[in-house]
């Protein structure tokens, strides 16, 4: 079996996501780390289940199309064994031009076209 865990980033924190109401989105709060920002976050998952893949859905770019390339092209450095799903909202394949080894996903919420 292949689990692939989520993060969901909105303006550089991971939030709790909740049944797609954005607006009432908080950072999120888990024992696995000591914060919301993202390397904490994915430090702590990867320290507790050794996860080969991580799917970010980037709600800045899903919401208003205002992708967080700074911190996800961090992440992909600091975390450059792992393979990163991104989901920025895309309806077209060139979201990842900017974006250092990433494996863009095209979900339903936005569709997508070549």
């Amino acid at each position: 079996m292949h689990i692939v865990p989520v993060i969901d980033l909105l303006n550089g924190q991971v939030v709790h996501a909740r049944a797609g109401r954005r607006d009432e989105y908080q950072p999120l709060q888990t024992r696995l780390a000591k914060s919301c920002r993202p390397e904490d976050v994915l430090e702590g998952l990867l320290a507790e289940y050794g996860f080969g893949s991580v799917y970010i859905a980037d709600l800045n770019a899903i919401t208003d199309g205002s992708c967080q390339i700074v911190e996800l092209n961090r992440l992909r450095e600091e975390f450059s064994d792992i393979e990163i799903w991104l989901d920025a909202g895309t309806r077209t394949i060139d979201v990842c031009e900017n974006l250092d080894r990433v494996r863009p996903v095209f979900g339903s919420e936005t569709g997508f076209s070549t």
